[in-house]
């Protein structure tokens, strides 16, 4: 996925705020969509589109906070970076909770507001990678028998083939032979590759 797909949404009822960010954040190169409102960036916005929000915390009708909260509860995963006038500990502290990956009061210094969002662009970027990979990899997976699922999922918790052959009562070259079965299919090198890839499908549910 290329870098220059990547947009950068900003929401604030304030035009003049919107101008100015969108401004600061141009200069570094990225692309920009505005919006007045939580309600017309939610209207407007496409989960699959990658990229980045910059959103106000308080704003009319829904407030950023309460945009943080809805894009947690419709699984729709975006690196927020959230601004705020009247900022203060136990607000940034409630906007990281709820999902937003860095908190500035405004006005945000055009420097830390642009590693800011370069580095929520580099994380949606590795959430993407990651969610292709996850897809591939569950894609591999489907190919596996039942009996390879099981000796999967103990070769990951760290059992040795004997252990294995023990628990599923079967012989330890049956295993063997599963084993091999299961790291061709998966394409992995070893054990460590497949507790990678299970680990890699458990984050990203």
């Amino acid at each position: 996925m290329a870098i220059d797909s990547q947009t950068v949404f900003v929401v604030d009822d304030e035009p003049v705020v919107r101008k100015a960010v969108s401004l600061i954040l141009e200069q570094a190169g990225h692309r920009i969509e505005t919006f007045a409102s939580a309600k017309e960036f939610l209207e407007r916005y496409d989960g699959s589109q990658p990229g980045c929000l910059v959103s106000d915390v308080r704003m009319p009708g829904m407030d950023g906070m309460d945009l943080l909260r809805h894009l947690s509860q419709q699984g729709r995963k975006i690196p927020v970076v959230m601004l705020s006038a009247h900022g203060d500990i136990p607000m940034a502290i409630d906007a990281v909770k709820t999902g937003a990956i860095d908190f500035l009061e405004k006005p945000a210094d055009p420097d830390v507001l642009r590693q800011k969002v370069a580095g929520a662009l580099a994380m949606d970027l590795k959430w993407r990678i990651d969610l292709d990979e996850k897809e591939e990899i569950e894609q591999l997976a489907s190919t596996l028998t039942p009996r390879e699922l099981e000796v999967l999922r103990l070769l990951v918790d760290g059992k040795d083939a004997k252990i294995v052959a023990q628990v599923l009562g079967s012989s330890y070259n049956t295993v063997r032979v599963q084993r091999a079965s299961i790291m061709k299919k998966m394409k992995a090198d070893n054990i460590a590759d497949l507790v990678r890839m299970m680990n890699l499908i458990k984050s990203q549910e």
